[in-house]
């Protein structure tokens, strides 16, 4: 992780931190000017801060531009102060981008007079600091910016080498700056972290470990799930009932949260999904802006599952992503944390209190073996079609998770099968050789050779060992 600094002092630097940094630019925004899906699939959020550089004398900020990595810092310089700082996302060059956000740089004359910031980068945990000039300057090398004075002042886009990086990390940190989350993408509750806790602001929520963006509501991921939600008012469909919330998805809205387009299931949206399949908890947020939330700050209520979703028209009349989630908590133990006086509409029947211990399984390595086998089952080739054309297959454990196999949640432990061989595997109705793939034990089957397919290496181990229990089985 290095440090970018970057002045922000003339008329230019002024408007464009005013109107990219300060306020997000939408994702719809930038999915029209960006393709790349590898691009694409780091964004989880409704919008992000956006920068850019220009090429600048000998193209020395692009040679600095093309070092820098997703998890930096940058901080921003003006009248000798540094009043913002955020960490770096993702980084693209793009000049239409550029223009439409910017247009062009109208100090520079001649040839240079077309020239803009089209060396661009996407930003999130943008924090407002204020922190002398000095205080940076002082704990940097002089082989690295001119010999330390007190009038020093730092001019141009500059990235700082890794020990001098490291410095003004430490001041940061002594200044309380984008100090990293306790804990980082996980399911499940936080250790440290108690059901009721209040965090004074986003950032503390996010350092906590309970929920790591800092402005996007889903923390989620589209090959893996959500693990956390925050209710704060920013959607107009949301119902909350304490046990019960309907939860409007990421996705179609304007700087000033108006619902301005249609909402589809990617990223955070897809993640929610993903824990309905899988039935992933969600850790559920409240901020001080809804009638259930705290008088200030955010508050953390606890984990809820997904029991539904389906996609509707809003309000606004743009369809929108809806997931409804109950509580694992009793109203009675989530009341407890409440102010005493709810109006009675939000009020809602108590339930038997119930404790859930199981493993967490890898969604990724699930949604990985079905997508290298398009869903078909390994046994039947059968692929069996939901409604939205997507195929019913599950990722099956060879050798079973949990007490008494002890199995990983492996690729090579895996096969893709239907529900009704799956179901007959799990039961050791048959099994499959471990050096030929042949499969024995179906009713009424002749013999047969499992399906493979380039990609899928299957751990001859964990055939044998669910050989061996087929054939307990059938001695007992």
């Amino acid at each position: 992780m290095r440090v970018h600094i970057v002045p922000a002092g003339d008329d230019h630097a002024r408007e464009h931190h005013k109107s990219t940094v300060s306020k997000n630019v939408s994702i719809d925004l930038i999915k029209n000017f960006i393709t790349d899906q590898k691009i694409l699939g780091v964004l989880n959020s409704d919008g992000y801060a956006a920068w850019g550089v220009t090429n600048g004398h000998n193209n020395r900020n692009y040679t600095q531009w093309l070092d820098m990595n997703a998890g930096d810092i940058c901080i921003f310089s003006r009248d000798k102060r540094f009043f913002s700082a955020c960490r770096v996302v993702t980084k693209f060059k793009n000049r239409d981008f550029a223009l439409h956000l910017w247009r062009h740089n109208k100090k520079l004359k001649g040839s240079d007079a077309n020239e803009t910031w089209e060396n661009m980068f996407l930003l999130d945990q943008v924090q407002e600091i204020d922190i002398p000039t000095t205080s940076i300057a002082r704990v940097i090398l002089k082989d690295n910016l001119e010999p330390y004075k007190e009038n020093f002042i730092f001019r141009g886009y500059q990235l700082l080498n890794e020990s001098n990086s490291q410095k003004v990390i430490d001041v940061l940190k002594g200044n309380n700056v984008l100090s990293e989350p306790l804990s980082g993408f996980t399911f499940g509750h936080i250790d440290g972290v108690s059901v009721g806790d209040l965090f004074p602001s986003r950032l503390e929520l996010s350092r906590s470990g309970v929920h790591g963006p800092t402005q996007a509501g889903i923390w989620g991921r589209e090959s893996e799930g959500s693990c956390s939600i925050v209710l704060s008012g920013g959607y107009e469909d949301d119902i909350d009932n304490l046990d019960y919330i309907c939860y409007t998805g990421q996705g179609g809205q304007d700087t000033k949260g108006r619902q301005i387009n249609d909402q589809e299931f990617t990223r955070g949206n897809r993640g929610l999904q993903l824990c309905y399949e899988h039935k992933l908890p969600v850790r559920v947020s409240r901020g001080y802006q809804i009638t259930n939330g705290p008088d200030e700050g955010y508050r953390y209520d606890g984990l809820y599952y997904v029991t539904s979703y389906e996609i509707t028209r809003g309000k606004s009349g743009y369809k929108v992503c809806r997931f409804h989630l109950e509580s694992e908590l009793t109203l009675k133990n989530l009341e407890e944390t409440l102010s005493e006086s709810l109006p009675d509409d939000y009020k809602s029947p108590g339930r038997k209190e119930s404790t859930t211990n199981r493993i967490i399984r890898s969604v990724a390595n699930r949604e990985k073996i079905k997508n290298l086998h398009q869903s078909r089952c390994q046994v039947c080739g059968t692929f069996l079609k939901k409604p939205d054309n997507t195929g019913i297959a599950i990722g099956a454990h060879i050798k079973g998770l949990g007490k008494p196999h002890d199995g990983p949640d492996t690729l090579d432990n895996m096969l893709c099968l239907c529900p009704n061989h799956h179901a007959q595997f799990d039961a050791f109705s048959f099994y499959i050789d471990p050096d030929d793939h042949t499969i024995h034990g179906l009713d009424g089957e002749v013999e047969k050779r499992l399906i493979t397919v380039k990609g899928h290496k299957i751990n001859k181990e964990f055939l044998s060992y669910h050989k061996s229990l087929y054939h307990k089985n059938r001695d007992e």
